[in-house]
């Protein structure tokens, strides 16, 4: 959840944590990590109320991929990130 800047450290904790444990290179992660940053602080600087975010990473047979989200009450808000293998 991103209700203050601070909490962006929480989220690139948790980006680094789950790319590394789907075996992204470090030089996905640092991609990662960066683009799930600015995707955050995008939608929390957007909104009037704390944001949450979920991550999930996925395995492609010629890649893998970084998901994150942010539900709310339109449409919910989604980005993704391809790394090639």
């Amino acid at each position: 959840m991103v209700a203050e800047p601070p909490h962006l450290c929480r989220v690139q904790s948790a980006t680094r944590a789950l790319c590394r444990s789907a075996g992204f290179s470090e030089s996905a992660v640092f991609q990662a990590v960066i683009g799930v940053t600015d995707f955050a602080y995008g939608q929390y600087l957007g909104s009037d109320r704390p944001v949450d975010i979920d991550l999930s990473a996925l395995r492609h047979p010629d890649g893998l991929e970084l998901r994150a989200e942010i539900a709310g009450p339109e449409a919910p808000a989604r980005v993704s990130f391809p790394f090639a293998l």
